[in-house]
């Protein structure tokens, strides 16, 4: 994921999407008829694998992004097999033009329980040497200071197919954090005049991480426009080196697909995440939810708004302008707190945009928005799919 304010970035995205958009009024119906050059080299593109690899040969496929919000544009190479039993493995390791790193193992047992269920157990180790630091809470300045995460992760996750539109996982996994102290850039144009105090600032702890989830997806495969998505998940923290950080979370998330007539789609979406620590527990800040970047509140900086507790709603519309492009509008607001009683209507942030999205029939390959907000503009580029 790549985010940039400046205006040559914005107006390119628009420029394409006009081109293509007149292009296509042009060829009117002789277009539905004759495949276009693009057409044909999209259909060369294989369907990614269950890791996100795409394939140049049987075994060796290029990944993109999948380190952690905030990296850049980031690819790496990929060797991944599938076994004739239904077993999946796959070794990756992806760099972005940020200096983020990851190294990830990958193991998916063969199906079993009458082919319903499937054991993933990974390896992983990340690095994301500089992070924006904000303040927390919605009303937080524009500042920021910078602080690096590393990361390493052994776990495993069970997913069972109970119905055909309805999936329930449960998993467990060791995670390790080395959590710097924090710096700041004084010829950044935001800069704060010091580090926050953030909960889990220079700490090094260490984690086991339990958590159970359910989701209803009655969207036909491949690229949609119609469809339901329901989720849910919950999981607890426990802090081994001091117990400081033992905490518990809950989040949700709803969307709704509509076709409108033979080229247009709306999706309204929702997103809720909750936290709590008991007495003499805290949660730390590089694991609360945030909005901004990606695709929450895209206006606004990846991390801008922190907290333990936070809601978002998005509203988009979609019209094919080709066979295999989208033009895009959008609308979406958020908010966090430190608590679930003062999320509150009356402190949403918002912003509205547009973009366009390249897709296959099987999967979205990129997708480019321009976003405005109260703080100016901002430009997201998403690779996908980044796999697990």
């Amino acid at each position: 994921m790549v985010r940039n304010s400046r205006g040559l970035t914005a107006a390119a995205v628009f420029v394409v999407a006009g081109t293509l958009s007149s292009a296509y009024a042009q060829e009117g119906r002789a277009q539905e008829t004759q495949e276009t050059l693009l057409q044909k080299s999209l259909k060369r593109v294989p369907p990614p694998d269950r890791g996100g690899g795409f394939h140049f040969t049987k075994h060796l496929a290029v990944v993109f992004g999948g380190i952690k919000p905030g990296q850049g544009i980031a690819l790496g190479p990929a060797v991944s097999t599938t076994f004739t039993d239904g077993g999946y493995a796959q070794l990756k390791g992806v760099y972005s033009i940020r200096n983020f790193r990851l190294v990830q193992g990958r193991y998916d047992t063969r199906p079993f329980w009458r082919a319903r269920s499937i054991l993933t157990t990974r390896v992983r180790w990340q690095d994301a040497p500089d992070l924006p630091l904000y303040q927390m809470g919605i009303d937080s300045a524009r500042g920021r200071a910078q602080y690096g995460e590393r990361k390493t992760e052994l776990s495993a996750a069970l997913d069972t197919r109970v119905m055909r539109m309805v999936h329930v996982s449960a998993g467990f996994g060791l995670e390790s954090y080395a959590i710097s102290t924090g710096s700041v850039d004084v010829g950044e144009d935001h800069a704060l005049a010091g580090v926050p105090l953030e909960p889990g600032l220079s700490s090094r702890p260490w984690f086991t991480h339990t958590m159970a989830g359910a989701l209803l997806d009655t969207r036909p495969s491949g690229y949609t426009r119609s469809g339901t998505i329901l989720d849910a998940a919950a999981g607890d923290y426990r802090d081994w080196r001091n117990g400081t950080y033992a905490f518990q979370h809950l989040e949700g998330g709803a969307s709704q697909f509509v076709a409108v007539g033979s080229r247009g789609s709306v999706r309204v979406s929702g997103r809720a995440w909750f936290s709590h620590a008991g007495e003499g527990h805290t949660v730390p800040f590089y694991l609360m939810p945030t909005l901004g970047g990606g695709e929450a509140l895209e206006a606004f900086n990846t991390y801008r708004f922190r907290d333990r507790d936070a809601v978002w709603v998005r509203g988009e519309y979609r019209h094919a302008v080709h066979p295999m492009i989208d033009a895009v509008g959008f609308y979406e607001t958020g908010t966090v707190a430190p608590k679930a009683r003062l999320l509150s209507a009356a402190d949403t942030i918002h912003d509205t945009g547009g973009g366009i999205i390249v897709h296959t029939r099987d999967a979205t390959l990129l997708r480019l928005d321009l976003a405005h907000g109260r703080e100016g503009f901002g430009v997201t580029i998403l690779f996908s799919p980044a796999g697990r």
